[in-house]
């Protein structure tokens, strides 16, 4: 994880931010909340070549996994996780960030202003809608 992602993605949102993990020689993730980005950072920081790691685009109001759990997004964001997809991405909206995840993936991120309180099924809705219209148009990852 690229030092200082997570403080100026998630620095501005309130809530929960989820840090979960896989390491080879386990079947399941494991799974850990902080409400400080730099902690969560530091964590995800020191399972650096141990483990998988992801983290919450989404801040939670409480340490939740389900759409009535998430409370504020920093922006739109998009895994690009194959070349057609990476290339593609160069044709579309230039992203506040593009992070290299890993050789040939990159994580796109459309940073906001401020965060987005998410108080309605209805904007919910609507930012799903949006997530998988990035995800089509640039051919990337729509989960």
């Amino acid at each position: 994880m690229t030092a200082g992602m997570l403080p100026l993605i998630l620095g501005a949102c309130e809530g929960w931010t989820e840090i979960r993990w896989k390491s080879p020689e386990s079947a399941t993730a494991k799974q850990q909340w902080f409400t400080d980005p730099e902690l969560a950072e530091n964590h995800a920081r020191s399972l650096d070549g141990k483990a998988e790691v992801w983290f919450s685009a989404a801040t939670r109001m409480r340490k939740g996994g389900s759409k009535q759990d998430v409370q504020e997004i920093p922006g739109f964001w998009a895994d690009a996780d194959d070349e057609a997809s990476c290339q593609e991405s160069e044709n579309f909206l230039p992203p506040t960030l593009r992070i290299e995840t890993s050789p040939g993936h990159q994580q796109l991120w459309w940073l906001f202003n401020e965060p987005l309180l998410l108080e309605s099924d209805e904007l919910i809705n609507t930012v799903e809608a949006t997530l998988r219209g990035i995800a089509h148009r640039i051919k990337a990852d729509p989960a």
